[in-house]
């Protein structure tokens, strides 16, 4: 038989599952979720403060003292700090988000102990030096001077302010005089307030052996780095605007960025899934409603998303698109004809099955691997409070009908909340 007559079989998935994780604490109580995999050669060791934005008393005060972990310690230099990591073979990457903030180590396990006594005096005796602090500020500064001039930047901060006020994490729009108004002193005490281990969970990913466990808590079990103080949660007004429209002129703009959002239920919510993936239906992938008629049929833009924006704290719906400026009132116009149609027709079980191949595939991608799986991990546990969402979203993928896909949009998507942002 030619080869080209062999057609490979194709499965649906049928179930997917996180592995399960192993939870123990150091001897200071922080606690420690392990995620096995006898085959690994490297181990990834996540350590997770609550210490994002949530938490900051002034703007870019989380962000910087998240960055500048590594800019020297009371025992190492900048220089060194990088120069023991590399000749370990070890690296680190520093992220930053509304509420956590981490500090994540890739390392060989050979040379896991050589690789600790650095992470140790980073996470506990970080210096924030004066230089590191004005150079990074710098960057920073640069970096969001280019940002002003990306429409599609701008119009994303425009959203979020009317979505959710101005006087949250959620809303706070970075403005030059910030970068005027923060302190080396101010980040210096983010970062002996919030990284204690009072403050702290690990997460391991790779073949994680008593040894490393115990080297863990040799390096991070003492009482030497608990907090002096209990931190209070902090609480944050949400006022939406009353305004629909909101048009920002950009000088020089080569498009216009389009922003289109409005609150949506819950995640705790029963029928969140089922609107999530409604959503996907509407604009969460190349052959979605949104860019099969926006994208391909009229040629209004070169890609338009609609996606579901979910933290622990707010749930949004968001469509975003870039367009020239004579397309901008027409291609409103046919996002709210779409939804009109997901609440009016009912889908075809050929576009439904598509949409579901999609997004479980999209799920498979973003697991590919033991370290996007401890990604995926961590987002779930840390964002949505257990593991178990996936598969119950997975679930509610194979499972949802036309029927249902209809009855959930006429029940939650109501063209009349959302709020349109234009900048161009």
């Amino acid at each position: 038989m030619p080869f080209k007559n062999i057609l490979s079989s194709i499965s649906p998935i049928s179930e997917f599952k996180i592995p399960c994780s192993t939870i123990s604490f150091l001897d200071n109580g922080i606690k420690v979720h392990s995620l096995q995999d006898n085959e690994a050669s490297i181990v990834k060791i996540d350590f997770i403060f609550e210490a994002g934005t949530w938490y900051q008393e002034c703007l870019l005060q989380s962000l910087l003292a998240n960055s500048l972990l590594l800019s020297g310690t009371s025992s190492f230099s900048e220089k060194e700090i990088a120069e023991k990591l590399d000749f370990y073979g070890a690296w680190v990457q520093l992220s930053n988000s509304y509420r956590s903030a981490s500090f994540s180590l890739f390392a060989l396990p050979k040379f896991l102990k050589e690789t600790l006594t650095v992470v140790e005096s980073t996470l506990k005796h970080s210096e924030i030096s004066e230089s590191a602090f004005f150079r990074l500020l710098e960057k920073q500064k640069q970096s969001f001077l280019l940002s002003k001039k990306k429409v599609k930047v701008q119009a994303n901060k425009l959203l979020n302010k009317n979505l959710w006020g101005e006087n949250n994490p959620y809303g706070w729009c970075l403005e030059i005089a910030d970068f005027e108004k923060i302190t080396v002193g101010l980040v210096r005490d983010f970062y002996h307030r919030f990284y204690t281990s009072d403050n702290c969970q690990i997460v391991v990913t790779g073949n994680v052996t008593d040894e490393i466990l115990s080297q863990l808590n040799s390096f991070f079990g003492g009482k030497d780095w608990g907090g002096k103080e209990i931190l209070p949660e902090p609480k944050y007004a949400f006022e939406k605007s009353e305004q629909k429209e909101i048009f920002q002129s950009q000088k020089d703009a080569v498009q216009s960025a389009v922003c289109l959002g409005c609150e949506m239920i819950p995640q705790t919510h029963q029928d969140y899934d089922l609107l999530r993936f409604v959503i996907f239906v509407l604009g969460g992938y190349f052959g979605s409603r949104l860019s099969s008629v926006i994208r391909e049929e009229k040629g209004f833009t070169y890609g338009i998303t609609a996606r579901c924006r979910t933290t622990k704290d707010i749930s949004s719906i968001v469509i975003s698109t870039e367009t020239a400026t004579q397309y901008v009132k027409p291609l409103i116009d046919e996002v709210f004809v779409q939804i009109r149609r997901l609440q009016q027709e009912l889908m075809s079980e050929e576009e439904l099955q598509m949409a579901k191949n999609y997004a479980l595939g999209e799920i498979a991608r973003s697991s590919d691997g033991l370290f996007q799986l401890s990604e995926l991990y961590i987002s779930l546990m840390f964002n949505q409070g257990e593991v178990g969402a996936l598969q119950h979203f997975i679930e509610t993928i194979q499972t949802i009908t036309a029927e249902e896909i209809q009855l959930i949009a006429n029940r939650y998507l109501n063209v009349d909340d959302f709020i349109c942002v234009v900048v161009g």
